[in-house]
């Protein structure tokens, strides 16, 4: 045997052992992992790790101070999570209501303002008003929920199991989509509104999505998008307008960048995405046209110094 054969002799032993000890290494990790997982899932053994708050699957069915059990759309399992988006608890509602209380309790207050996102966003898209809100007394609720995936009959009755237990003046302000799942929710629920300022509603539908469904393809807004065409079998269409006080509040700018090819679908006047007209419903009283986006309208000072009047009045 040569130097060489004798080279390739010593590596080739040495990453047979490398390939075997690796193997045992996988072997205990893989071990480990699922006792832990069969420990879990048996007597419900939480750890606490943090979370991206759910976007895709999860949809909130109680919200106390900024704490929120939330339900997998896929798995119906729930889980705690904290204002900082840990996992605190999960399993069944029971359950996370159980340790929900040992952390915190809903508080009395007369005046609950609650933030309602629109499609593809979450509800982190609003907090921008939260502290607008506080500053005038309301306790502010964050409504997350699966908009993507998850019908909007659904998440209405979500809503209604979170809001269900605040008995004060309910003012709502809501961002795009989240208008339609207001009217489905007091459509269903026949709940009293106080005030609500809806921010680019597609109230009589969205012309893109005409456009979208023509092509065949309306099914990649999600089970909840594709349904907001402006036809008289469409969503916005069959549905009634707000019982009580509202205004809309349509953005008037588009960006050629940030919403191509969209804007090609649409002749009048829109913010990107819903036209001017669609805002409006035909019982309008109060309306207001701001030079916005459609995705930052919620930001523009003259949307947020209408909100606060509006439901301070």
């Amino acid at each position: 045997m040569n130097n060489i054969e004798f080279i390739n002799s010593i590596l080739s032993h040495s990453y047979d052992r490398f390939r075997k000890e690796r193997f045992i290494v996988y072997k205990k990790y893989f071990l480990i992992s699922f006792i832990l997982l069969s420990v879990s899932v048996k007597a419900n053994w939480n750890i606490k790790f943090p979370t991206t708050g759910g976007k895709l699957l999860w949809t909130d069915v109680k919200v106390v101070n900024g704490w929120r059990i939330q339900e997998n759309l896929v798995t119906g399992h729930c889980r705690l999570l904290n204002p900082k988006k840990i996992r605190y608890d999960w399993g069944s509602f029971k359950n996370c209501t159980a340790t929900l209380a040992k952390h915190t309790e809903v508080q009395s207050n007369k005046k609950i303002a609650v933030l309602i996102h629109g499609l593809g966003l979450r509800k982190e898209s609003l907090s921008c008003l939260v502290p607008l809100l506080e500053k005038q007394g309301f306790q502010v609720i964050q409504f997350g929920y699966a908009a993507m995936l998850e019908p909007l009959e659904s998440c209405a009755k979500k809503l209604h199991s979170v809001l269900k237990e605040y008995e004060g003046e309910k003012y709502f302000i809501t961002h795009s989509m989240g208008g339609i799942l207001l009217r489905l929710y007091q459509q269903k629920y026949d709940v009293e509104i106080e005030k609500a300022v809806m921010l680019a509603p597609p109230n009589k539908g969205a012309r893109i999505v005409d456009s979208l469904k023509r092509l065949n393809i309306s099914g990649l807004l999600g089970v909840n998008g594709k349904r907001l065409h402006t036809d008289c079998d469409g969503l916005p269409q069959s549905l009634p307008g707000i019982k009580g006080d509202y205004m809309t509040i349509a953005g008037t700018k588009k960006s050629i960048f940030g919403y191509f090819p969209l804007f090609f679908f649409m002749k009048d006047q829109n913010d990107g995405v819903i036209s001017i007209d669609s805002t409006r419903m035909n019982d309008e009283v109060k309306h207001l046209e701001v030079k916005a986006y459609h995705l930052k309208i919620m930001k523009h000072k003259t949307a947020q110094k209408a909100i606060i009047e509006f439901i301070t009045k």
